[in-house]
């Protein structure tokens, strides 16, 4: 959700759209702004390949399970997550596909090689909370706060079960469902990938109340994850 057509995200927005359009990647986005300017953007960007969806209920959680579900119903061999703004990832994103749509593996979760090109503090946050979801998981080769991941349908259907309930039903919808996934044996696959954060967005969400944001979703997400892992009962998991 964007509040105009010129904000910085919707940018990166737009240039994430035209590089997955010009790969030919069909495209779902379920957009809440409140005013059509910003999706009349994105359709523009993405052409054909785009489908741009108003979103139906509030919250991230809801939004992001209505763009998987539109996925999944337009026919998707693969599902592919990835943040708006993530333009300079787009081009990596063929080589994290291939295994799942080869049957391979049901889920890939690319792996950034350097967390260098974020803000300081969001990248030492976020090490902090990928060591601390390791611990949970006992899955340390996964990058567990780099948002973008690929499911296969079948992953998919499962991911779609969550509800919210074991967290906030934020960035939870991602990320707290791995644990039903490590306990039904999914394979899951760790790709790395050369990608470097949008140096405008890393000027942009630096600062205090940035910082702020970092350490809500560093312990949100850890609190999560350990919670379903001590509700499932998933063995070999350190749950304190």
């Amino acid at each position: 959700m964007f509040s105009n057509s010129v904000d910085l995200r919707v940018r990166l927005a737009r240039r994430t759209v035209t590089a997955a359009a010009s790969r030919y990647y069909t495209m779902v986005v379920v957009d809440g702004s409140p005013i059509s300017d910003v999706a009349e953007t994105l359709q523009a960007a993405g052409g054909a390949y785009v489908h741009v969806e108003r979103q139906e209920k509030p919250g991230m959680g809801a939004s992001r399970r209505q763009c998987f579900r539109s996925a999944l119903e337009k026919g998707a061999k693969a599902v592919v997550w990835i943040e708006p703004e993530k333009h300079t990832l787009v081009p990596y994103l063929a080589q994290c596909i291939a295994p799942v749509l080869s049957g391979e593996c049901d889920i890939v979760m690319p792996r950034r090689e350097s967390l260098e090109s974020y803000p300081d503090y969001q990248h030492w946050s976020e090490l902090r909370a990928i060591w601390e979801i390791a611990g949970i998981t006992g899955r340390a080769d996964i990058d567990w706060m780099f948002g973008p991941r690929v499911w296969s349908a079948r992953a998919m259907e499962f991911f779609l079960k969550y509800d919210g309930s074991q967290g906030s039903d934020n960035w939870e919808v991602i990320i707290v469902p791995f644990i039903w996934a490590i306990k039904e044996e999914m394979k899951i696959v760790s790709i790395t990938v050369p990608y470097r954060h949008p140096e405008e967005q890393t000027k942009a969400e630096s600062g205090p109340e940035w910082n702020a944001k970092r350490d809500k979703q560093r312990i949100d997400l850890a609190a999560a994850m350990r919670q379903e892992a001590a509700r499932v009962g998933l063995q070999g998991l350190r749950t304190r």
